[in-house]
C-alpha cells in the first residue's frame, strides 16, 4: 500500500495497492476499512489525490488519468502536454489540482535541462533542478 488519500468528504480512502506486479487503484469506506475494493486495475505509478468527491487523479509515466469512483477513466491527458519541453517526467513528480479552480494543475517536476547559465544535469544532483509549474488542466469541468 502506498499514497493513501482521504476523499474530500472524508467518506473514503483511495490508495495504490500492488497486485500482479503492478500498482492499482483501490478504495475503502472510512467507516469500513476491512472492505477494500479494486477501483482501477490498470497499472499506474502515482496517485495524486481526489479532484472532487467522485474523481481521482493518477498517472503512469506517459499519461494523467482522471478516474471516476465507478472505476471509469473520464479523461486521459499526455504528461508531455502538461509538462511541455521544459520538464522531464519522473515517478517522483507530484501533481495537485487547485481546489479553487480544478482547471489548474500544480506540477512539481525536474527540469529536462538546467536553466540557462547553470551547470548541466550531468554534473548536479536531480534535486538541484526541481521546479514547480502551474499548468491548465484539461479536466472535464
Amino acid at each position: 500500500m502506498r499514497q493513501p488519500f482521504w476523499s474530500l468528504d472524508d467518506a473514503r480512502i483511495a490508495y495504490l495497492n500492488n497486485q500482479d506486479q503492478k500498482w492499482q487503484l483501490w478504495t475503502f469506506p472510512a467507516a469500513a476499512p476491512e472492505t477494500p475494493a479494486s477501483l482501477y486495475t490498470g497499472s499506474i505509478n502515482a496517485l495524486h489525490g481526489w479532484v472532487d468527491t467522485h474523481l481521482l487523479l493518477a498517472t503512469d509515466l506517459q499519461n494523467a488519468y482522471w478516474i471516476a469512483d465507478d472505476g471509469k477513466v473520464t479523461q486521459t491527458v499526455a504528461l508531455r502536454d502538461i509538462y511541455g519541453p521544459t520538464f522531464e517526467v519522473r515517478e517522483s513528480d507530484t501533481i495537485r489540482v487547485n481546489p479553487g479552480n480544478p482547471d489548474l494543475l500544480l506540477v512539481s517536476a525536474n527540469y529536462a535541462a538546467g536553466p540557462l547559465g547553470t551547470a548541466s544535469n550531468a554534473n548536479r544532483p536531480p534535486e538541484a533542478f526541481s521546479s514547480t509549474k502551474c499548468a491548465p488542466s484539461a479536466a472535464p469541468y
